[in-house]
């Protein structure tokens, strides 16, 4: 079966004819709310040499972080694999390591100050947010209204900073 529309989160690619890219968003430094209080920004070099959680392989957030690495030959440390946002969330909260991840996935643990967030300086690990829309297939009215409201939902959420999302112009 095929899809006619579908919504994936591309690292570090540029959309093409057939691609809509809606909103973008950027990995930060995540830790404990308990602990050490760092500066607002870190140094991707200093992030990546910090005993971090991180996804299992393939994951995409887990590529581009080590793409990041690769690019200024570091090796990171990794304390353990985690796919799971809810279990990464609360070991970092509990101060066992920290790790990489988009704002909207630790807004209210940050609001609750269970966890902080560092901006990464000197190296851009951003995703986008694209609405794909498979070329050869007909588009109908109940596809473009579906289309339409889909992007309308994801671009009002970018329009709260607490996202951490950023419109794609």
């Amino acid at each position: 079966t095929s899809k006619d529309n579908d919504f994936l989160w591309i690292g570090l690619k540029d959309p093409t004819e057939r691609e809509f890219a809606l909103v973008q968003d950027e990995l930060a430094f995540i830790y404990g709310g308990q602990g050490e209080r760092l500066a607002r920004e870190i140094d991707f070099r200093s992030a990546a040499l910090r005993s971090l959680i991180l996804p299992t392989h393939p994951h995409d957030r887990r590529r581009l972080v080590e793409g990041a690495a690769e690019l200024l030959g570091l090796s990171l440390k990794v304390y353990c694999e985690i796919d799971s946002l809810e279990t990464t969330r609360e070991l970092v909260a509990r101060g066992v390591a920290d790790t990489l991840l988009p704002i909207a996935c630790v807004r209210e643990e940050l609001k609750n100050r269970k966890l902080r967030a560092a901006k990464v300086r000197n190296r851009q690990l951003h995703r986008t947010l694209q609405l794909f829309h498979a070329n050869g297939t007909s588009k109908s009215s109940a596809h473009d209204l579906v289309r339409c409201e889909v992007r309308s939902v994801i671009l009002e959420f970018a329009q709260d900073d607490s996202f951490g999302w950023k419109r794609v112009a």
